[in-house]
């Protein structure tokens, strides 16, 4: 519990640093600047995505006794297939980045993917030292790396900016971050004495290892090529379509409406995986599990929807500036896409700790397609019609995903889903035909930072009041149960 909670600590340090760091940066980079640093990061992550066999997480998920064959110089073949796969791929991106969307800014484009290709290898190498650490349960020393990571990544991404930096500000400022990371990940390991690579790995190949090591990761590949392609495919297309200065607005947007999902993770990847994974053979304990975490999930993400869709162009002069309008129509088309992020990610860990993977690639090769399919059809719209497909595939895949998750349990429909929506259209409807008129006569929308800062606050206050007290006296045991169990959760 300790553990999770420092990690959980610095990953909220970590989100305000980086909503600081937005702002400054919003001050001082154009949309152009944006939109062609992001194109360059979207096509490493497409080409990379192909390396995602995830060797590394067999440090901390290979135990003696849950193989059924030896596997000798298990941390040397993981180095050497990860060095030699990402190696590949980052040489691979490269080589493609020279060839490819040279309807926007050729030259630096290209350079600037050679930048985050070779972060992108150094960040796999990284990986590698961390599962060591969190094999041993060294959390504080994780959580140390990632806030120094993120604090060094935020800095002087503003420094590089504000020296004139453009389009490259952020990029150095990721590979300074990641390389730093990398090399205090690495003498964290060395000093704790944990048992490490040994001098000349590659002398230490074993072929069984190895094959071993293939099967484990192509279990997992698919999805993760899917999932990187159905979240960066758009900006690819964004750029391809209509040039970086629009790529920078629709990324900002996204960046933004992720925000939420991105509040709710530890509780997501740290919490409920573990979890699940304990009592996955326990169907009536899985199944309560995941109605606790729904319960809250949908409770919080519902509210945060509604507060995005409404308050965009609030946020936007909040967090970034007046300069960047153009990021508030395409925010609040991507609300589907904050309401669904956390709750797809949740349901996705009980099938994950249920071995149905392949149940996940499914759902997102379908996305995939969908998404494309809608772009090609819908690109006259520009982004706003983007960004609507966007929420509308991934609001389709999360139900698509539930019709496989009622194979392993009852996903308590009333419970989690039918009441907390209907409550939260309602509170919707008020908001845009009561509220937002009654508010903008007494706080109208402003240029300054000053009247947009207090209606955010007394937006975001009164619509999770409302959704909350309005549901609380049809299920008041229901809520007492359940912060009840989490109350008790944090006593043990």
């Amino acid at each position: 519990m300790r553990g999770a909670a420092l990690l959980t600590g610095a990953t909220y340090i970590s989100l305000l640093l980086g909503i600081a760091a937005r702002k400054a940066l919003a001050l001082v980079l154009t949309p152009e600047q944006v939109g062609v640093y992001q194109a360059a990061l979207s096509f490493v992550d497409l080409v990379v995505s192909f390396a995602a066999f995830s060797f590394t997480s067999a440090i901390i998920n290979v135990r003696d006794n849950l193989v059924s064959e030896p596997l000798p110089n298990l941390k040397e073949n993981v180095f050497i297939l990860t060095v030699a796969v990402n190696g590949f791929f980052t040489l691979l991106a490269m080589a493609l980045g020279l060839f490819s969307l040279s309807k926007t800014h050729g030259t630096i484009l290209a350079a600037l993917i050679g930048v985050y290709a070779v972060q992108r290898f150094l960040s796999s190498l990284d990986t590698f030292y961390t599962q060591i650490l969190e094999r041993e349960l060294s959390y504080s020393k994780v959580s140390r790396v990632t806030l120094l990571v993120n604090i060094i990544l935020h800095a002087s991404s503003v420094v590089f900016a504000l020296l004139g930096g453009g389009a490259w500000a952020i990029p150095l400022a990721t590979i300074l971050s990641t390389a730093f990371g990398y090399g205090l990940d690495r003498h964290y390991v060395k000093k704790s004495g944990l048992a490490t690579l040994r001098k000349h790995a590659w002398r230490y190949y074993d072929r069984g290892t190895a094959r071993w090591l293939w099967k484990f990761g192509t279990k997992v590949l698919f999805n993760r090529v899917f999932e990187s392609w159905l979240f960066k495919i758009d900006n690819v297309l964004v750029a391809f379509l209509f040039g970086s200065f629009y790529l920078g607005y629709y990324a900002q947007a996204f960046t933004i409406a992720l925000l939420p999902a991105t509040a709710v993770a530890p509780i997501v990847a740290r919490v409920s995986i573990a979890t699940y994974a304990e009592i996955q053979h326990d169907r009536s304990m899985l199944e309560r599990a995941f109605a606790i975490t729904n319960f809250f999930l949908v409770r919080l993400m519902i509210p945060a929807t509604i507060f995005i869709a409404f308050e965009s162009k609030d946020i936007v002069r909040v967090f970034l500036s007046s300069n960047w309008g153009g990021v508030a129509e395409p925010l609040t088309a991507l609300a589907g896409l904050v309401l669904t992020v956390p709750l797809f990610e949740n349901a996705k860990m009980i099938l994950g700790a249920t071995l149905k993977l392949t149940e996940i690639s499914v759902v997102r090769g379908l996305q995939l397609l969908l998404l494309v399919v809608l772009i090609a059809a819908f690109q006259g719209g520009g982004i706003l019609y983007i960004a609507l497909a966007v929420s509308f595939v991934n609001v389709a895949g999360y139900v698509g995903l539930l019709i496989y998750l009622k194979r392993i349990l009852n996903p308590r429909w009333s419970e989690n889903f039918i009441l907390p929506l209907v409550i939260g259209a309602i509170v919707a409807v008020l908001v845009g035909f009561a509220l937002e008129p009654a508010l903008a006569k007494v706080l109208p929308p402003a240029i300054g930072i000053e009247t947009p800062l207090v209606r955010i606050f007394l937006f975001g206050i009164i619509i999770l009041a409302a959704c909350l007290f309005v549901e609380y006296p049809f299920r008041k045991q229901l809520y007492r149960d359940r912060l009840a169990e989490v109350y008790g959760k944090f006593r043990k």
